[in-house]
């Protein structure tokens, strides 16, 4: 009974220090750069998007340009201020790599093939039209 009891408060333990920090949540703004895909008869170009990720306690959620999706993360590896995301849209079965860093106030966001990979800075609450 004791076993029970410490196993459950580690890991409840375990899910709440790996937590992303109040300080770090909030709205982050990039750019996708322009691209281009190869569709084996032609190649495509696919213009430059801007990118909002709003970071919640328990959600996150994409703008990109217009559009508009929501999933959750779990975070895989923290090191003090340094997260690693990994996240799950709703419209998508591939996760997606995101990386803050505190001290800069930016994420790293891994594009899924073939996005390049973009940079997003923290902004103000105030300074979003959601």
């Amino acid at each position: 009974m004791k076993f029970f009891v410490l196993t459950i408060f580690i890991c409840s333990a375990s899910l709440l220090f790996s937590q992303v920090k109040k300080r770090e949540l909030g709205y982050y703004q990039g750019t996708i750069s322009s691209y281009t895909i190869n569709t084996g008869q032609e190649l495509l170009t696919v213009d430059s998007s801007e990118i909002i990720i709003w970071l919640e306690n328990d959600r996150i959620s994409f703008k990109i340009d217009n559009k508009k999706y929501k999933g959750t993360y779990t975070v895989k590896k923290r090191n003090k201020r340094d997260y690693t995301l990994k996240v799950k849209l709703g419209f998508s079965d591939i996760e997606e790599e995101l990386r803050i860093t505190g001290k800069n106030k930016s994420i790293w966001r891994k594009g899924l093939f073939p996005q390049p990979d973009s940079v997003l800075h923290k902004l103000k609450k105030k300074a979003v039209v959601w």
